[in-house]
């Protein structure tokens, strides 16, 4: 009993550094040193580094440098949103009303609605998105497939790099490598995420990508996603995604 509860108690330090290390990375754009982190838990920069050691060991956070501070790695970010929609209403996150917002982009066209509510999760989430509709008959094949917001990936500094937003870019103009994806995606309910190596395109390892279907009477219609760098904000893009996803199947069952 004594064991298992120290080993509890070393998994709970291990979540809670981890927490910290994702959450002042994501807002700071910095490597994250055990000094900051020994403030917050009240625990001696000794201590911290030895977690720190036990996570860069779980392959749950690396040092980009030597004599920097840790970063997470993909696995990192994983285990902390599987953690965050584990323990999280996302309901309660958001401070806007998306059903408002959807309503007001009522059209006579299904291809305009998705468009303008693609603009509008790229705008709120401050990521790029895409969109894709299998179901709705249209006569250009390619035009399946939106995008919105290439702007915002320029904006990251993980994309300063230039031959790195080109090959991104490229993906995306190109837009088969990406389809498939989404065509896997479209065929289940409920948020999918693919953080940096789990996305089968190799331009993307230092991507994610996240997506929410819609359904039209409860047959899912199609799926709205966003892409951007895996140090991104997951406690408001998720629930963004997902409330905006509920909304237009709202908007499109009234409207057919």
């Amino acid at each position: 009993m004594v064991n298992q509860m120290r080993f509890e108690a070393k998994k709970d330090r291990q979540k809670r550094v981890l927490d910290m290390i994702v959450r002042y990375h994501t807002s700071t754009t910095e490597p994250v040193g055990s000094g900051m982190i020994s403030k917050e838990m009240g625990l001696s920069s000794a201590t911290i580094r030895n977690i720190m050691s036990e996570l860069e060991e779980l392959d749950l956070i690396r040092q980009p440098h030597t004599s920097a501070g840790r970063i997470p790695t993909d696995k990192g970010y994983r285990f902390f949103v599987n953690s965050l929609m584990e323990t999280s209403d996302f309901s309660e996150r958001l401070n806007y009303d998306t059903d408002e917002q959807i309503s007001l982009l009522r059209s006579s066209s299904l291809e305009d609605v998705i468009s303008k509510a693609l603009h509008l999760c790229s705008m709120l989430t401050a990521q790029a998105g895409v969109a894709f509709f299998p179901s709705i008959e249209i006569n250009e094949e390619r035009s399946r497939f939106y995008f919105d917001g290439a702007h915002y990936l320029a904006e990251h500094p993980e994309f300063r790099d230039i031959s790195k937003i080109c090959s991104v870019l490229r993906i995306l103009e190109e837009r088969d490598n990406l389809l498939e994806i989404l065509m896997e995606d479209v065929k289940d309910s409920g948020i999918k995420l693919h953080i940096g190596s789990e996305n089968k395109i190799t331009d993307f390892k230092e991507c994610t990508i996240i997506t929410a279907n819609y359904s039209i009477d409860e047959d899912v219609a199609g799926t709205l996603g966003v892409i951007g760098p895996m140090r991104m904000e997951y406690e408001k893009v998720i629930p963004t995604l997902s409330s905006i996803t509920d909304s237009i199947s709202r908007l499109l069952e009234e409207m057919i």
